[in-house]
């Protein structure tokens, strides 16, 4: 797997100039190490890091293109252990992180559910997720990865809903990345204050630019690595169409990240304020209509 994990790597730099060649391998590979200082620095300023992650959009693309491959062939539940096992094999391949297992749990839990006629629930599968995740390993607890993975999808979850069903229909794709970016601010940001002591101002108009070009970067950056692992000289060709979303998404990140006032610098909040926020933001959560 990890040589085929180096290979497809040497297909995305083959078929893609940097920086844009560095987010593929980032949305497609799950590396993030790969991306210039400056660079790496604009996502963190912009917010917009999370995108470099393995997360459960990312694992449902998987999912479902298994699923789909699957579904002629074979009977429900076989069917969702097919689509567990590659879900599995992918998230071995992008490395593990805890927001790739904590999608890879709820990944498999949808589709043993979907096997079984149940309708998804996303928050019971989140909790099961760090339910399992910490009971494997206690100290991720204290991971910041790992709190920010959940707090954000839960946020996602409980609060999405309710912006995009106050925002206008006339935003058409617009209105589900507002949506869900406020719902994530929303969420992530005492735990962002806490470790980073900033907030981004640039974040929401960023998102609603850059999110409806994330899922044409991602399936090009895939289509991209996996024929180059095969066929390099399509993988090139495709590299070159996978380029124009990526040096969209770039090009806002950069832009946005040298504005003067694309971040607020905050005072770090220590634990306390961090409990109290999550407890308000919990009660305006559970006292809103079911």
């Amino acid at each position: 797997i990890a040589r085929v994990h180096e290979a497809a790597a040497e297909a995305l730099n083959r078929a893609i100039s940097e920086p844009e060649a560095g987010l593929a391998r980032g949305i497609a590979l799950g590396q993030r190490a790969t991306l210039g200082p400056d660079l790496k620095d604009d996502f963190s300023r912009t917010n917009t890091s999370h995108i470099l992650a393995v997360d459960g959009y990312k694992v449902g693309l998987v999912a479902n293109a298994v699923e789909s491959a699957l579904r002629p062939i074979l009977n429900p539940l076989v069917r969702s252990l097919g689509t567990v096992g590659g879900i599995v094999l992918y998230t071995v391949f992008v490395g593990g992180s805890p927001s790739a297992l904590r999608a890879a749990i709820m990944g498999g839990i949808y589709a043993f559910g979907r096997a079984f006629g149940r309708p998804r629930d996303t928050l019971n599968a989140l909790a099961i997720a760090a339910l399992v995740m910490t009971a494997a390993n206690p100290f991720l607890l204290w991971s910041v990865a790992f709190q920010l993975s959940f707090v954000t999808s839960l946020g996602m979850a409980a609060l999405a809903p309710v912006f995009e069903a106050k925002l206008s229909q006339r935003l058409g794709i617009l209105r589900e990345a507002i949506g869900s970016t406020l719902a994530a601010e929303i969420a992530s940001a005492p735990l962002v204050v806490a470790a980073f002591g900033h907030i981004s101002v640039a974040s929401l108009p960023v998102h609603a630019v850059v999110m409806p070009l994330l899922p044409l970067a991602i399936l090009l950056s895939f289509l991209t690595a996996g024929f180059g692992l095969v066929l390099p000289a399509l993988g090139n060709v495709v590299g070159v169409l996978a380029w124009v979303p990526l040096a969209g998404i770039v090009g806002v990140v950069q832009w946005a990240g040298g504005l003067p006032l694309d971040a607020l610098t905050i005072p770090k909040v220590g634990l306390p304020v961090v409990l109290a926020a999550y407890a308000l933001l919990g009660l305006a959560i559970l006292s809103r209509p079911n």
